[in-house]
């Protein structure tokens, strides 16, 4: 996918509950196959687990992003301020590494799965002439 800017999953925790989405960047005329292909790999996890190979893959650049952030201070400290907030308590990085390998590709396919039960939200910026409705973007999910 050439033609795709970026594509990023996210997670974001709170006290009572939290958020999972995925987004993506790429040139406006694009935007329509970008959420095809955002949406169709999010339902194949969902449906059948990753293989360990790729599930090893995404755990050792997910650590390797986790440590690169963390040598700076201002990502550092707004981790610190937001670990507490939430859970009463900071987490060194290597605690968080060892969760991050405990991670299994049957339990990213359970997450996917719950992912796409819940409602959909959409969010586009720019030229959105090609994205698709909300209407078309939810039903792929049902």
């Amino acid at each position: 996918y050439h033609w795709v800017d970026s594509a990023t999953a996210f997670n974001s925790m709170y006290n009572d509950g939290g958020l999972v989405g995925i987004y993506g960047t790429c040139l406006p005329q694009d935007a329509g196959r970008l959420v095809d292909v955002m949406s169709s790999e999010l339902t194949s996890v969902a449906a059948a687990a990753p293989s360990a190979e790729e599930t090893n893959r995404a755990k050792n650049q997910l650590k390797s992003s986790v440590l690169m952030k963390l040598e700076s201070r201002q990502t550092l400290f707004e981790d610190l301020g937001r670990q507490i907030l939430t859970y009463g308590k900071h987490e060194a990085a290597v605690d968080l590494c060892k969760r991050i390998d405990q991670v299994t590709p049957e339990g990213i396919q359970k997450a996917a799965a719950k992912a796409i039960k819940s409602k959909v939200t959409v969010a586009s910026f720019g030229d959105v002439s090609a994205v698709p409705n909300y209407v078309d973007i939810a039903s792929r999910f049902n």
